[in-house]
């Protein structure tokens, strides 16, 4: 299930001359992808793991922007996700920041659910400690959202455009445009 994953990632295509040698190289599906790709080890399991408790345990996530990551979410919640649960839930944010065109077609089915609060949060507090600071900030959070959040959505299947990923990402874009990083 994608959703399991913390973020997602897109890759471009290649530029022209290389694509070029991909299909002129005879040898290019015999290679080991690793290999090719110059993988090699940076950090042992246990220095990974250091590092993930140190992001979780030193760096901060004021109010605010904790505020800003919940406004975030929450404005990807389509009143119609009330089916989802039982809880009265507030859809003021969706109204208030979804671009009028993608209310207009329904085009979200479902938003992002608490695991992205989570994950946007986690991957904002790890964006900060990359920067050099301990205290995440709304930047932080602009700078993983879109691959955070974009896949978790769930588009309309009948409204969607043929490429459901990438309309998340301009959906997500779109809302970093518009959502306040203050109350």
């Amino acid at each position: 299930m994608l959703d399991r994953l913390a973020a997602s990632a897109t890759l471009n295509y290649p530029p022209f001359e290389e694509a070029v040698k991909l299909a002129a190289d005879r040898n290019v599906i015999q290679q080991d992808p690793i290999e090719a790709a110059k993988v090699c080890e940076v950090l042992k399991a246990g220095e990974v793991h250091a590092y993930q408790d140190f992001v979780r345990d030193t760096v901060e996530v004021p109010l605010a922007i904790a505020r800003y990551i919940v406004r975030l979410v929450y404005a990807t919640r389509p009143p119609e996700d009330k089916e989802v649960g039982d809880d009265e839930v507030d859809f003021s944010l969706y109204e208030k920041y979804m671009p009028e065109e993608y209310k207009k077609d329904n085009l979200i089915y479902v938003g992002d659910s608490n695991r992205g609060i989570i994950w946007l949060s986690s991957l904002a507090r790890a964006n900060a400690v990359l920067a050099g600071r301990t205290v995440v900030t709304d930047q932080d959070v602009k700078d993983v959202a879109v691959s955070v959040l974009a896949h978790r959505l769930t588009l309309n299947d009948q409204k969607s455009h043929k490429y459901p990923r990438h309309i998340g990402r301009v959906i997500i874009k779109k809302l970093l445009e518009k959502v306040e990083t203050t109350d």
